[in-house]
C-alpha cells in the first residue's frame, strides 16, 4: 500500500516531497474569479478555467465578500451574457438573441459551461483576462 511505502521510505531517511498544490490566485485572478462566478460559473468551472482548486476560488470569493449561490443556480445572468457576448464578438462568432435566449454561432448558451464547451468545440481560445490586466471592457 501507499502508506507502507511511505513508512519504509521514512525508516531509511528519504524525505517526503512537499505536496504540490495549485498556485494561489493573485489580484487579477481573484477579479477574474469574481467575474466568472457572477457570470454563472460554478466554483468547479471557475477553478478549472483558472487552474486552481475549488477551495482557492471559494476562499477568494469569501475574502472579497461575494455571496455563494445555491448549487443549481448556474444560469447566466446579465453580467454573464455581457461577458460571453463580448468574448464571442472578439472571437468573430455570430451573436444573436432569439425568444429571450442567447445564441452564439447558432448554439443556445444558457450557462458559462455551455460557452466553455462551445469554445472547445469550435477551437476558440478564451481571453481569460480581467480589467485589472489591461483589458478594455468598454
Amino acid at each position: 500500500s501507499t502508506e507502507s511505502v511511505r513508512r519504509a521510505l521514512e525508516r531509511v531517511g528519504v524525505a517526503r516531497r512537499p505536496r504540490a498544490g495549485r498556485p494561489a490566485l493573485d489580484q487579477a485572478g481573484v477579479a477574474r474569479a469574481v467575474e466568472l462566478y457572477q457570470a454563472g460559473g460554478s466554483l468547479a468551472d471557475v477553478a478549472e478555467q483558472l487552474d486552481v482548486s475549488t477551495e482557492s476560488v471559494r476562499g477568494a470569493l469569501e475574502r472579497v465578500g461575494v455571496a455563494r449561490r445555491p448549487r443549481a443556480a448556474a444560469a447566466l445572468d446579465q453580467a454573464g451574457v455581457d461577458i460571453v457576448t463580448r468574448e464571442a464578438t472578439a472571437a468573430g462568432l455570430s451573436v444573436a438573441r432569439k425568444n429571450g435566449h442567447l445564441l452564439i454561432a447558432g448554439e443556445r448558451i444558457e450557462s458559462l459551461l455551455d460557452w466553455q464547451f462551445l469554445c472547445v468545440d469550435l477551437g476558440v481560445t478564451q481571453r481569460n483576462r480581467t480589467p485589472a490586466s489591461g483589458d478594455d471592457h468598454g
